[in-house]
């Protein structure tokens, strides 16, 4: 059974509004527990809310990426990187490469899957 696509939209918040780092970081664990525990619809509109008050933090924008890889809306969770890495000022992020080599496969587009796995690959650590 797939999770639903839809949620409600949440309120407009202002442009001037901001999380204080507990609020953004008890959000932050809530939206992990639902992601691990396949909760889409709940942890959706609190990634929105995440990324919309807590704009310098590249987190929300992975895991929201990573909920539309979940979700089959692969062109979507790409630009969900896009935008992480550009909280991340260009800095190649293991994870991200990982995730947008799934994403290419998914979508049949082989050669930027490897390159990402490969990115991927560099950014590990030999054991």
């Amino acid at each position: 059974m797939r999770p639903t696509q839809f949620v409600a939209p949440l309120p407009l918040a202002s442009a001037t509004s901001r999380l204080q780092p507990q609020q953004a970081a008890w959000l932050q664990e809530v939206t992990t527990v639902f992601l691990q525990c396949r909760q889409y619809a709940k942890a959706q509109p609190l990634l929105r809310l995440l990324i919309r008050l807590a704009p310098d933090d590249p987190a929300p924008l992975r895991q929201m990426a990573y909920l539309c890889y979940q979700l089959g809306r692969y062109e979507l969770a790409l630009k969900y990187c896009k935008a992480c890495e550009k909280r991340l000022q260009g800095v190649s992020e293991a994870r991200l490469s990982l995730l947008r080599s799934h994403c290419h496969l998914k979508l049949g587009q082989r050669e930027p899957a490897l390159t990402h796995y490969l990115q991927f690959l560099a950014t590990r650590t030999p054991s």
